[in-house]
């Protein structure tokens, strides 16, 4: 199937939902006001309560309990105050029901500020309460709160979804983004992306919208860091979060974008990381809506014919291709790289080689060079000489350096001993013999 044919496709059945819907809500409208006038002051039976209003009013109930029995009656009663009012103004202008819950979440958090029954209370359990009155409120309320019959979101979110349709042949490279899909990392967290944004439109609490939000964003800070092999930057994002909008389509985003808007607690949207890229999305949707030929440095002539469908800009169409292409291209490029580290090795092999070569020349001429200033001179091997063996040689030698023999030592002890005899003989011949 052509790509254009499934746009039409598409823009036919989401037509068609969002004309079912507003339908719906139109007549739960109606049939309320008739119930109304029979019975004024009549409530919803808790079988209209869906399921999410029923889990998200067992979790208040449950952290609630913590606090003493005054402060869980007070915060219910409030809530329920507000809830009261809403469905007995659901046909007011969607001004009005955006200032009755705005109102509401200042007084609430200003009671809790200073009323002395939530003097024990910390802040971090007061943003909690916060959080639950906005949760409970918006999807308990959320028929009449979303995309409400006074207002003109429904075609915004018509002429938001043609818009891109008709921009589907703009490419990463004309917003100047850094995403390479041909990674199968990249477009794993591409794929991602999408899935989050797309999931802002089956929730129902402005919180969760954000939470989905905050996620594909996350993901696209993924998406550059892997693409530029680098720390991401903010600049680099609001031109990946608008490709990653223009690939895919929202539904009804226009209609999620004003229901965050007018009934998530304001704090929650003027500071911190939500806020921030709460911002960003709303200007890449405005980009989107007001994007011209100069948006995307092309001339008027090219912008006309990309966006009637004569011409395909180059590099384009990678989002349409099929598995079987992406793993050719994975392949291929896998090849290159092989290729190019086989040539790295083998330049490093050669470069090897040389320098072993270049070792070897180099430390032979230095052997010869060596040799040259010091001639080498073979002197005779040294004899070990016997010290007792007698020779010519020693007779020449003074006398208290000839040296010893067992024999010698000895005829000198025998000459000593006879010399010691002899004059032992001549002393007692000498001496007279005295007479007794």
């Amino acid at each position: 199937m052509d790509p254009s044919d499934e746009f039409v496709l598409i823009d036919s059945i989401n037509g068609t939902l969002c004309t079912m819907e507003h339908n719906r809500k139109s007549l739960e409208i109606e049939m309320y006001k008739i119930l109304k006038e029979s019975v004024p002051e009549m409530r919803p039976r808790n079988a209209n309560i869906d399921r999410e209003t029923e889990q998200v009013k067992e979790e208040l109930k449950k952290f609630i309990k913590r606090f003493s029995r005054q402060i869980e009656d007070d915060f219910l009663k409030t809530v329920q105050v507000l809830v009261d009012k809403l469905y007995r103004n659901v046909d007011a202008p969607v001004d009005d029901l955006t200032d009755l819950v705005q109102e509401f979440y200042i007084k609430l958090g200003k009671r809790m500020d200073t009323h002395s029954l939530y003097k024990d209370v910390s802040q971090e359990d007061i943003e909690t309460l916060l959080d639950f009155a906005e949760k409970y409120i918006t999807i308990k309320m959320y028929t009449w709160l979303f995309c409400p019959g006074t207002t003109d979101d429904e075609q915004k979110d018509l002429q938001v979804q043609t818009q891109i349709r008709s921009l589907h042949w703009v490419t990463g490279q004309q917003l100047d983004t850094m995403i390479n899909e041909h990674e199968s990392e990249v477009r794993t967290l591409v794929d991602l992306a999408i899935t989050e944004i797309i999931e802002v439109n089956s929730t129902k609490a402005p919180q969760d919208k954000l939470a989905c939000i905050v996620r594909c964003s996350k993901h696209i800070f993924q998406i550059i860091r892997q693409s530029k092999e680098g720390p991401a930057c903010a600049d680099d994002f609001l031109p990946a979060l608008i490709y990653i909008v223009l690939k895919a389509n929202p539904p009804l985003l226009q209609s999620n974008i004003q229901f965050i808007t007018r009934f998530s607690c304001p704090s929650r949207l003027m500071k911190g990381e939500a806020g921030y890229i709460f911002t960003n999305l709303c200007c890449a949707v405005q980009f989107i809506e007001n994007i011209t030929a100069d948006s995307l440095a092309l001339t008027q002539h090219e912008f006309d014919r990309y966006m009637s469908g004569e011409a395909i800009p180059p590099q384009s169409g990678n989002e349409y291709m099929c598995e079987g292409l992406r793993l050719m291209y994975d392949n291929l490029k896998t090849l290159a790289e092989l290729r190019t580290r086989q040539e790295k090795v083998m330049a490093e092999a050669l470069q090897l080689q040389q320098e072993m070569k270049d070792f070897k020349e180099n430390f032979k001429q230095e052997v010869e060079n060596v040799l040259k200033r010091t001639p080498l001179t073979i002197k005779p091997r040294k004899v070990k000489v016997d010290l007792d063996e007698d020779s010519e040689s020693l007779d020449l030698l003074p006398s208290p350096l000839l040296p010893l023999s067992v024999d010698n030592v000895a005829m000198e002890t025998r000459n000593e001993s006879e010399t010691d005899c002899v004059m032992e003989a001549d002393t007692s011949t000498s001496e007279p013999v005295e007479a007794t």
